[in-house]
């Protein structure tokens, strides 16, 4: 019989063949949500935040326009990834396949979640052991975000890796010194990105570490 385009399991076994964890691109994150859902600036736009400060890249399946089997590429970006987060909220059909092919791989996954945009009241009984950010803003999920990189993906900076509880304790030290600093400042003294030291600064804030004085252009830290 003549030979014909590849059926869909055969093209997710040729994504597959010889992809070993350590193959895998070192700080890639594979992200699935519904994207008629979101406002496709103001839900990336967290994700580049964050991308940018914690030197992670994320990798939207629509991103990358490629002549292969559409399920092929998207089997290949999640098996080239170090783990994915998909967003479930209003349980989109193709998160729905994304995610269950990610399970079937035996790939990491993290859910998103966000219980008020949705009828449902948790997420389905079969992913409610995996874990998961659960959020109810834009803000809360960038901040969790964050941390979920930092702890998976820790940057390198003067060590192999560090992790945001132990560069906060890097602001805190250097506020403890010289008050009163601004954004820039912090940053050039701990070595990290503005970016970054911002998402630091946030949860001190929040954490009543750290008062702040000035608008936000012009505001200056201080150490409770």
């Amino acid at each position: 019989m003549p030979s014909g385009p590849a059926s869909g399991r055969d093209a997710v076994n040729q994504a597959i063949v010889g992809t070993s964890r350590e193959s895998k691109r070192d700080r890639q994150v594979f992200v699935a949500y519904p994207y008629r859902f979101y406002p496709r600036d103001d839900y990336r736009g967290l994700f580049e935040r964050v991308g940018d400060a914690l030197q992670v890249s994320f990798i939207f399946a629509d991103e990358y326009f490629s002549a292969t089997y559409l399920l092929e590429k998207i089997t290949r970006m999640i098996v080239d990834s170090q783990f994915g987060i998909f967003d479930i909220t209003n349980w989109n059909p193709n998160v729905s396949l994304e995610v269950g092919l990610a399970l079937g791989l035996r790939e990491r996954v993290f859910i998103a979640f966000d219980p008020t945009k949705t009828d449902l009241t948790d997420v389905p009984t079969d992913l409610r052991g995996r874990d998961r950010i659960e959020y109810t803003s834009y803000t809360d999920f960038e901040s969790k975000l964050a941390r979920l990189i930092s702890a998976e993906l820790p940057i390198a900076l003067d060590r192999p890796t560090i992790q945001i509880d132990e560069l906060q304790h890097r602001v805190l030290a250097v506020l403890r010194v010289d008050a009163g600093l601004y954004v820039n400042q912090i940053a050039a003294a701990t070595g990290i990105k503005q970016t970054l030291a911002r998402y630091l600064l946030q949860e001190l804030i929040e954490s009543n570490l750290v008062n702040t004085d000035g608008n936000r252009r012009g505001m200056r830290y201080f150490k409770r």
